[in-house]
Order: C-alpha cells, then structure tokens, then sequence
C-alpha cells in the first residue's frame, strides 16, 4: 500500500490571544486536511506515499514560520514572552492497520474485521478524489448558473485540484488520472475576463462543468 496514516495534533497549554499565530495554526491545519485523506474519526488521516515529500516540506515550513513569528513577537511584546513554548505542533506516523501487524494467536474474528475495515476506508479514501474534483465543479456551475460573480480563483482552485490528484492518487487509478487531467486541460483554457463579459459562454462552462460533475458522482460513492 502506497500510502500511511498520520495524526496532526496542535495543542495549546494555555490561551494565546495573538491573532497572527493562531492564523498560522489554522493554515497548517486547513493545509494538513487538504493534503491528507479521511481515514477514521479519531484523528488519523491518510498521506500518499508520493505525496509524502511535498506535505512535510510544506508543513515544515509552516512550523519554521510559526517559531520564527513566536520568537520575533515575544522579542518585541515582554509580556508575551516564551509564546513558542506554549503551543506543541506533532505528527505522528503509522502503517496501514493490517492483520499481518497482529500476533498470530489473535482471533480469528479479529484479524478478519481489521482487514475488512481497513478494505472501506481505503476505498472511501480513494473516492474522496473524485469528491473533492466534483465539488470544484458542482460550485463553478451552480456560481455561473445561478448569475453569480465568477471569481477566477474558482478556476485556479480547479486546477490545483487536478494537479494535486497526481501527488493523492494512492491507488494509481488511470481513469482518475485521465479524467483530473481533461477537466485540467478545457478549464485551464478558459479566461475567466471573458466568462464574466460573455452571456453564452457562461451557459456553456456551467453546462460543461455540470456534465463532469455528474460524471464524478457515481465514482465518489462511499462504502459505509
């Protein structure tokens, strides 16, 4: 399996008021969660392995920054001196739960239900991409159909979405690939100057982006 679990855990022993650290705990977070995948409900998510090198240059850097502005601020503010000390920023790594990590007197039953579990949250890992592209699609079609203001990050948003699924695609499913890779192509065509001017070329991208969100859907199904 070419992917791992790990588990972000930012702690604060005390409460810490300073608006632009808790800003940088929030972007590692939303950066985490955008770069992992749902596993379970107690913490862990799943980290592609080819994904593996970009995530921790990405969030050490993150945690360089946030020492750096933790130091500079208790440098200039006395009274909120050795504010670095007052936050713990961990990531914790594991192995797929497998029932070859087990002891080999372990029940039956046990090993069984692990890999059984193990088998749903791989699958529904894996249709989290096909989610994620989808809901790209399903808001740049509903924002033009419902006479919105097209922003173009939507468009940019897309696109780093496409070129992200080839760092997240774990299972190297092709068809996942193919299809990340043409919406990249015909929306990364597309100006976003001209789609605010131009009527009918609304109507088009968001019947097109509807199409391909519909295509999504029945990839993403979940297991439960």
């Amino acid at each position: 399996m070419s992917a791992i679990l790990v588990q972000l855990r930012i702690s604060k022993w005390e409460k810490v008021q300073n608006k632009e650290l808790n800003r940088t705990c929030t972007k590692v977070r939303a950066f985490h969660f955008a770069n992992t995948l749902h596993w379970d409900d107690t913490g862990f998510r799943l980290l592609p392995l080819k994904n593996y090198t970009y995530y921790m240059a990405k969030v050490t850097g993150f945690f360089d920054t946030f020492r750096h502005k933790a130091d500079a601020i208790s440098l200039d503010h006395p009274e909120e001196k050795n504010l670095r000390d007052k936050f713990s920023v961990n990531l914790n790594f594991y192995p797929i739960p497998s029932s070859e990590h087990m002891p080999i007197n372990a029940d039956v039953r046990l090993l069984d239900g692990i890999d059984i579990r193990a088998v749903l949250c791989i699958e529904n890992a894996q249709a989290e991409l096909w989610n994620r592209l989808a809901e790209r699609l399903r808001h740049i079609s509903e924002v033009l159909s419902g006479g919105w203001n097209f922003r173009g990050s939507l468009l940019t948003e897309l696109r780093d979405e496409c070129t992200a699924i080839g760092r997240m695609n774990f299972m190297e499913d092709n068809a996942l690939l193919d299809f990340a890779g043409n919406v990249g192509i015909i929306f990364g065509c597309l100006d976003p100057a001209d789609i605010r001017l131009e009527t009918k070329l609304q109507e088009r991208v968001a019947e097109l982006a509807n199409t391909y969100y519909m295509a999504c859907l029945n990839r993403g199904e979940k297991n439960e």
